[in-house]
């Protein structure tokens, strides 16, 4: 008899968490970095520093307006989720929702139900704060993580492009 995986416990990140996230953060950006020639040669921005992480991840660690998750699996973090309640509408989405800024998970925990597990949590919290959309922004040759979004039901709303524009015509 095949017996199911236990699933990770989803809580709120804390202090003590810190250090374990800011590394998947920053390993989680070098992996995708490393993985798209066509981004590398749009993109004009830096990557942030494991400073520059810790300093954000140590802020959300405070703010009430963010939702710092992670998927503890017996006391090792497979994952995590940054997001934050919006309290301005745009064009296309009315307040408040939730922008989810970055998503990771440990390449040992990959394909293991992580990031699905995380989402679940962050809709339950969206429904207890009234809030009724959830965006994020995902690159495009990250193809695994679009075909994650779309089964958790996210659509496109718009398209951002680029083109890299070089001094000889």
């Amino acid at each position: 008899m095949t017996r199911e995986p236990t699933p990770p416990v989803i809580r709120k990140a804390g202090s003590a968490d810190l250090d374990r996230l800011v590394k998947l953060h920053h390993t989680s950006l070098a992996e995708l970095a490393g993985g798209s020639e066509q981004l590398s040669s749009i993109r004009s921005g830096t990557f942030p520093s494991r400073d520059e992480i810790e300093e954000t991840l140590n802020a959300a660690l405070h703010d009430g307006e963010v939702v710092l998750l992670v998927a503890d699996f017996a006391g090792q973090i497979a994952g995590m989720l940054h997001a934050v309640i919006e309290t301005y509408g745009d064009e296309l989405l009315a307040a408040p929702f939730l922008t989810v800024f970055h998503v990771a998970t440990d390449p040992a925990f990959k394909n293991q139900g992580i990031a699905t597990s995380l989402f679940g949590e962050l809709e339950s919290i969206a429904r207890e704060h009234g809030i009724e959309t959830i965006e994020l922004l995902v690159w495009s040759t990250n193809t695994g993580a679009v075909k994650l979004y779309e089964k958790l039901g996210f659509g496109t709303v718009e398209h951002r492009m680029a083109k890299r524009v070089t001094s000889d015509p």
